[in-house]
């Protein structure tokens, strides 16, 4: 099911998916509705972020978790070290 993170939706509509997209606004929400016992991770997905989901501060939580648990970073670090790690993971996995 992690093969799906690395296609995107344009790759689904050429192969004649487009019409998914009239019930989901997004990939990963379809699959989310298709195969609702898979644990979905939509930030692994190959799209944009929408306009201020950066600005909410569940998503950062959720983004800082996700780099800490990837680099095995223990919780309590200094918060400035976990912001720096988190921008660092921005630059180099999402934009």
């Amino acid at each position: 099911m992690s093969d799906w993170y690395h296609i995107n939706r344009h790759d689904v509509e050429l192969k004649g998916g487009r019409t998914l997209f009239a019930e989901y606004s997004s990939l990963g929400e379809a699959l989310s509705a298709i195969f609702p016992e898979y644990p979905w991770d939509t930030s692994k997905f190959k799209i944009r972020s929408p306009a201020g989901f950066w600005k909410d501060r569940q998503n950062l939580l959720q983004a800082l978790d996700n780099v800490e648990s990837r680099l095995g970073v223990r919780k309590g670090i200094i918060s400035i070290f976990s912001l720096y790690i988190l921008i660092l993971y921005f630059y180099l996995y999402i934009a």
